[in-house]
């Protein structure tokens, strides 16, 4: 099949255009154009869902990383769809639900630092100060050169919901 109907190219595309040229119209216009395709696409409905909750939009976030985990709970990738929701939970005020889908981020994909991140963050906005501390540490020794001010390039397109990751990293220890 051709790019233009395949549901994994077009996922692919959405996440790096999202990922590594911020072109947030362009992004969600092709991660629409996969679920299209194929409404079941786990990376579609995974990294769509990462980009939505980082983009402000935690509702959609959270039902799209919900119907990939629904449709598929042991993809190698679950972790993306556990990260779309913590996001999405830690917006809608669910700290200890943001607290638990990062942690299943954590699980799925213990050598990356990200879920390491998004776990930090929840933890301290559900007021575990400790445990914030201590996946901080954490998160530091997998990536040593993790910062609040290196990962804003990544992903603080939309300065509402990085403030809310960023102040809590603060508190926790991450350095600025």
């Amino acid at each position: 099949s051709t790019g233009a109907s395949d549901a994994l190219v077009l996922a692919t595309s959405g996440l790096v255009l999202w990922f590594e040229a911020h072109d947030l119209p362009t992004a969600f216009s092709l991660f629409d154009r996969a679920l299209a395709v194929s409404p079941s696409n786990f990376l579609a409905l995974s990294a769509s869902s990462v980009a939505l909750a980082w983009s402000g939009r935690p509702a959609l976030a959270a039902e799209r990383a919900e119907r990939a985990l629904r449709l598929n709970p042991f993809h190698p990738l679950r972790y993306l769809a556990f990260l779309g929701l913590a996001s999405a939970k830690l917006q809608q005020g669910d700290a200890a639900g943001a607290c638990e889908a990062a942690a299943r981020a954590a699980e799925a994909n213990p050598g990356f630092s990200v879920p390491l991140a998004y776990l930090c963050a929840a933890q301290a906005r559900a007021g575990d100060g400790a445990g914030a501390r201590e996946t901080a540490r954490q998160l530091l020794l997998v990536q040593p050169g993790f910062t609040v001010s290196g990962f804003r390039t990544v992903v603080g397109v939309n300065q509402e919901v990085f403030d809310l990751f960023a102040d809590a990293w603060v508190t926790a220890g991450v350095p600025a």
